[in-house]
């Protein structure tokens, strides 16, 4: 019995996409830190904490309504795959939303105004949105950009957090776009019209690498006009800009699928470094 408690607990901490809880945690941080100049305040545990409770609980109810997607294009996700039920979906869903609500009170009734938008976007994403061109793709980069924003609210100002949210939602619209070619067969199936499925790939293609191309000409900026460090500059050119050259250029060679999941994998590490260089500001 204790064995398959584990096996639960295991599968319902996959659910949640705990590096992707760890990348909202981070963001949240980076906003605060950015408003404050400072690395901690108490209240940045109950914003981090709040913020990654919303994420858990995004990412569960994202594979609850995707199960028949999942299904198709991930089988070995646990809820896909049959190892959950919908009742503990449900449950940990509901209870990562509710955590995630009521932390936010500490944060300030603007905190908690920003984590109740955010929770009714993330639901309107899940149920609907993500099924419409475009609109889905935008939801998530927005609240990519929150996240940063939040975390300067945490610190006494959102408008100091402006660039890191700008850059956050850029950079994850060319992602979602990506994403959307990687699951393109799968949502075609299951009936989602997203742009790829209503325009081609090759639309697709050129509006993701259009946008990243933004990403790259925007990233400069900070250093040039606003007297970021030289230290930024470095990393954000290796570790984003030049990534994302050569994911560009690994898309236009090859569109294989699993080419496809290697590279947006591969994403996640020029998000990653992308907030190690705004930390170096």
């Amino acid at each position: 019995m204790p064995s398959k408690l584990v096996e639960k607990f295991n599968n319902l901490f996959s659910v949640t996409r705990p590096l992707n809880i760890l990348l909202t945690v981070l963001s949240v941080w980076v906003g605060f830190i950015y408003s404050l100049d400072s690395f901690f305040s108490p209240i940045l545990i109950y914003a981090a904490a709040s913020a990654g409770f919303i994420c858990a609980a995004g990412n569960i109810f994202n594979d609850f309504f995707d199960k028949s997607v999942d299904q198709i294009n991930k089988p070995d996700r646990p809820y896909a795959a049959g190892k959950l039920q919908a009742v503990d979906m449900l449950v940990s869903g509901i209870f990562a939303y509710s955590s995630g609500i009521l932390l936010s009170f500490f944060v300030g009734i603007e905190g908690f105004l920003i984590v109740l938008s955010t929770s009714v976007l993330l639901m309107v994403y899940n149920v609907k949105a993500k099924r419409m061109v475009l609109a889905g793709n935008v939801i998530i980069s927005l609240l990519a950009g929150m996240a940063f924003l939040y975390g300067g609210l945490a610190g006494g100002s959102i408008k100091n957090a402006a660039i890191p949210a700008l850059f956050a939602v850029v950079f994850h619209f060319g992602r979602e776009i990506f994403k959307d070619i990687e699951d393109k067969y799968a949502d075609k199936k299951s009936g989602i019209d997203t742009f790829p499925v209503r325009y081609g790939e090759g639309k697709a293609l050129a509006l993701g690498i259009s946008v990243f191309i933004l990403l790259i000409f925007l990233t400069p900026i900070p250093y040039v006009f606003l007297n970021y460090s030289l230290l930024y500059l470095i990393t954000v050119a290796v570790g984003v800009d030049l990534l994302l050259i050569v994911l560009i250029q690994r898309y236009l060679v090859s569109r294989r699928m699993e080419h496809l999941k290697q590279l947006n994998k591969l994403m996640k590490i020029g998000m990653v470094f992308g907030l190690l260089a705004l930390m170096l500001k």
